[in-house]
């Protein structure tokens, strides 16, 4: 279902085909006619996938805005003051 329309679009897809797809790539391919086994699939797919929490340095984002800040300033007050070299 697209969430603009509210429409569904149906997409045909070849079992082969994606089964190649995986294949090729180093995936794994899935088939799911029945809720039930895309159920399953979707239960084997959160086993798989995992997520890290990392900290990040962000100082040096702060300390490059407040020199662009000074560096505008210092601009600004030059053209406004009539000293420009």
């Amino acid at each position: 279902m697209t969430p603009a329309t509210g429409a569904i679009i149906g997409i045909v897809v070849s079992v082969s085909i994606s089964h190649q797809a995986a294949e090729v790539t180093g995936a794994t391919a899935f088939y799911a006619p029945t809720a039930q086994d895309l159920s399953a699939v979707y239960d084997n797919l959160q086993s798989r996938i995992r997520t890290t929490q990392e900290t990040q340095e962000i100082t040096a984002w702060f300390a490059a805005a407040a020199l662009v800040l000074v560096v505008l300033g210092a601009g600004l007050s030059a053209v406004w003051f009539g000293r420009r070299p």
